[in-house]
């Protein structure tokens, strides 16, 4: 599978428009009807909103986790085959390009996995866990510049309005930039590393997949069942990001409400770095 990618603008691969954006400059893989070979890993959820915006196109593969998931995207898809190991996708050569929408820590293995095989990859962000996993990712791009489109899916910022104030900027619209604000409406706390009782193993659920390169730990279902995740240890973590350093305070605007006072029983130079990390070099 050699496809050649020529006059292409990565402006134009965006989230939904993923599989429009390749059609004119793509040689087609073994899709009998000349459209992309799509693989879906993680097709529930956030990966099914995914999988919308490639509908149009040849869906080769369905890849989740919870089986009964599988059964229900299978229905609108029925020529599709399935898989709960997103191995099996990216290692089929009839397969042309990837929509990675699984749990966070499987984004930067199965993207690296789908580049190494030659394949397009559109991955969900986080993009990666670690800044190491990032740089990983992008070496194995850069191996392959030329011969495969990537996209991080960023939501609104790949749609057209963003991307016409970046080329704004860029032409000096309004002049040279030396300062840019930057400001997010919602408050998130931190979650703590969770270790959750032990369930059984529904058997529609493959577990041990799900885990891939997080530490072994038991099933329960709050792992992975919507609401907010806790934080996975890796049985092969890069550096730490952050990192242990202290982090200066954050800029406020004037006459803003202070910052909230350091949680009960800790220390408050211990309020801010909770992560074990080596000192930036």
């Amino acid at each position: 599978m050699n496809k050649q990618i020529s006059n292409f603008s990565r402006r134009k691969f965006v989230g939904f428009g993923l599989a429009s954006a390749l059609a004119p400059s793509v040689v087609r893989g073994e899709s009998p009807n000349g459209k992309l070979n799509m693989g879906i890993i993680g097709s529930g959820g956030r990966g099914g909103a995914n999988l919308n915006g490639v509908k149009a196109e040849n869906i080769h593969t369905l890849c989740d986790i919870n089986r009964k998931t599988l059964e229900a995207v299978q229905k609108r898809f029925k020529g599709a085959k399935t898989t709960t190991d997103w191995r099996e996708v990216v290692s089929n050569p009839d397969i042309d390009a990837v929509v990675i929408s699984t749990a966070d820590h499987h984004h930067a293995p199965a993207a690296i996995a789908a580049m190494r095989a030659g394949k397009h990859v559109y991955c969900e962000k986080p993009l990666a866990h670690t800044v190491q996993e990032a740089r990983w990712m992008q070496e194995e791009y850069g191996k392959a510049k030329g011969k495969i489109a990537t996209q991080m899916g960023t939501q609104i910022h790949a749609g057209g309005s963003y991307r016409r104030a970046v080329e704004l900027i860029q032409a000096g619209a309004i002049g040279r930039v030396k300062e840019a604000h930057v400001w997010c409406s919602r408050s998130i706390r931190d979650v703590e590393q969770a270790v959750l009782e032990k369930q059984a193993v529904p058997d529609y659920f493959d577990w041990d997949v799900w885990l891939g390169p997080a530490a072994d730990r038991a099933y329960n279902e709050g792992y992975w069942k919507g609401g907010r995740r806790p934080r996975l240890p890796r049985r092969h973590r890069g550096p730490a990001f952050p990192c242990a350093c202290p982090r200066p305070p954050r800029p406020r605007p004037s006459g803003s409400a202070r910052s909230a006072p350091p949680r009960p029983g800790r220390p408050p130079d211990q309020t801010r770095n909770r992560r074990s990390a080596a000192p930036c070099p």
